[in-house]
Formats: structure tokens, sequence, C-alpha cells
């Protein structure tokens, strides 16, 4: 499809669109046809066909779901005291394909980067910046200090992200990327 669609695109710019639909056909389509305005495109699309279909309540958590790198019912029920019990959330991960398992226990989701990037932009900056901080001790407990860390510094916390990044092991280092990934956060710090 991608050859047919858009002969002209180079493997690394596929790639990067395929990263963005994680597999979703439709999504992938309109990320190759109009880049530039894919996100409009996209963001109308989803209000028509599942914000629409939602309450307040889950509205609210699919905003701020768009913002985190992963979620747990534990951490949504954390992180949203209003939410009295997680059947919301079980609801939406059933009902739609939005949402990606990241563990084979279905423990773990994230919302589909290009749904989340166009759900982004509909909570103010220092509720979403709260938000990214209690997420971060969540994930951090939960042994995901790597998205403490970024989540850190999305919410402008330098010194909450260090803080995180004095916690790894030297071991970690030494594993995958991770050297990168320090020389990047060290940039930014």
């Amino acid at each position: 499809l991608f050859r047919r669609f858009a002969p002209t695109t180079c493997d690394s710019g596929l790639y990067a669109i395929w990263q963005q639909a994680s597999g979703w056909c439709a999504c992938t389509r309109l990320l190759v046809n109009s880049a530039t305005s894919a996100r409009a495109m996209l963001y109308d699309y989803l209000e028509r066909e599942l914000l629409a279909h939602l309450n307040a309540e889950q509205c609210n958590l699919l905003s701020g779901l768009a913002y985190l790198p992963r979620f747990s019912e534990a951490l949504c029920a954390e992180l949203w005291e209003e939410l009295h019990d997680t059947s919301s959330l079980r609801e939406m991960l059933r009902a739609h394909t939005y949402f990606q398992p990241l563990d084979s226990e279905g423990q773990w989701y994230c919302i589909l980067p290009a749904v989340a990037q166009a759900l982004q932009g509909r909570i103010d900056l220092n509720p979403l910046n709260r938000l990214r901080l209690r997420a971060c001790r969540g994930l951090s407990a939960a042994g995901f200090i790597e998205d403490a860390i970024d989540l850190a510094f999305s919410a402008g916390r330098a010194d909450v992200a260090a803080n995180y990044m004095a916690t790894l092991n030297p071991g970690w280092l030494l594993s995958g990327r991770n050297l990168s990934r320090l020389l990047d956060w060290h940039g930014r710090l």
C-alpha cells in the first residue's frame, strides 16, 4: 500500500508513518495522503466516531491518556480520583481499537501514537503538567523509570527527571541503546 499511494516517499518516511499508525490501515492511508492536514482530519474523525459516543468522564480520561507513554487500570485509578471504578477504562479498551497492549498479560496499554497526537491539546498546561508529574510517580513505582524521566521532561521539570536518572543502575547504561538515551537526557538537562 505504501508503494502504491506514496511511491516517492523514502523508507524512513514510510517507517515513521507506520510507527504513527501502528498498523491501522485507515490512519496509515490518511497520513500518506495528507501529512500536513492529517492530524486535523484524524481529530475530526475521532470527534465524530469516538468522542461523540463517550461520556464526559471517558472523554476526560482519554484526553489525559493521550499524553502518557503507557497506562494500566491501577495507574488510571491513581491519577483520576473521580474514577470510582475502572469500568469506563475497561469498556473503552474492549470497544475501541485505538489502544495497544504493551505486555502479554494485558495490564499495560498505550494509545496509538497518531491518535494520541490528534487528541492532545484538550487539557490546559497546568493540569496537564500535574497529571504528568503524578504519572511519573506511578510509572516509577511500577519500574518504568525511563517513561517517568521522559514525562518529567515533558512537564518542564528537569530537576524531577534528574532525580529519576540518579536511580538508574549502572547495568542499565550497558543494555540496549541506553547510552544514546542518557546522552539525550543529559543534553535536555
